[in-house]
């Protein structure tokens, strides 16, 4: 299956991803830039004014500058192109006992810092 997405041998696939790191390129770079096509751009997108927007984006060391071209992207990619149409959500619910789990912290894209939760007896 993996292979076939490579390869851009299917029409239309379902795939999902997760964050490595909770950027916006680790999605825009790694998913839809076309020097991503045979890697992780499975819909083998391709377009040259997506690509600079997020070429730029990457080089920028204002944050708030780079995060503005990344929407720029984003707009292309889901408003003019439809390069990718999200279908669903991977959700990860966790049920604890609130007397025994006293902490539990996540990250904003949901990782779970395993090392800090406090179990009591």
């Amino acid at each position: 299956y993996f292979t076939q997405l490579t390869d851009g041998a299917c029409q239309i696939c379902r795939s999902g991803w997760f964050a490595d790191y909770p950027t916006y390129d680790n999605f825009m770079y790694d998913l839809f830039h076309s020097d991503s096509i045979g890697g992780n751009n499975h819909g083998r997108y391709n377009n040259p004014e997506f690509d600079d927007l997020v070429d730029q984006a990457k080089s920028e060391t204002d944050a708030e500058a780079a995060g503005e071209l990344y929407r720029q992207a984003e707009q292309i990619l889901l408003n003019e192109d439809v390069g990718v149409i999200p279908v669903n959500w991977y959700n990860g619910d966790y049920v604890y006992n609130g007397d025994k789990i006293t902490n539990f912290p996540q990250n904003p894209v949901g990782i779970i810092a395993w090392d800090q939760v406090t179990v009591s007896s």
